[in-house]
């Protein structure tokens, strides 16, 4: 699983549904979507370092995004930029491996935490 895991680093390919609306947005509504991803993101980010209880969070050592239902970054707001990059990993890997799982699947509402440093896991020994 780990490495086919790190092959999906790149976009997954567009879904028929993702190339209908983006073939149906005008530049200026691509704009202003855009605009209110990042800034969903970017309030996201603040929320956490107001909220954190610890010094990193605090620092703005975290960062929120928006990724799609595959796992791809749509927007993201970091205090650290590597932050920026380690979302998609985690969350590609849980779709890979939960999705299907009878036992596990994936709802609306679950949360998923992730601490192997092979799957994203950016802080393993805190």
């Amino acid at each position: 699983m780990g490495l086919e895991l790190h092959d999906k680093v790149g976009s997954e390919p567009r879904t028929d549904e993702e190339a209908r609306y983006a073939d149906l947005m005008s530049d200026v509504d691509f704009g202003i979507f855009r605009h209110k991803l990042e800034t969903i993101s970017a309030e996201g980010k603040h929320v956490m370092a107001k909220l954190g209880v610890s010094t990193p969070l605090r620092s703005e050592d975290s960062g929120s995004g928006i990724y799609t239902a595959k796992g791809d970054m749509a927007s993201s707001a970091a205090g650290v930029y590597y932050h920026s990059l380690t979302g998609q990993i985690p969350i590609k890997y849980t779709v890979m491996k939960w999705t299907n799982e009878e036992t596990v699947g994936i709802n609306d509402g679950d949360i998923f935490y992730v601490t192997d440093p092979i799957y994203g896991g950016t802080h393993s020994p805190d």
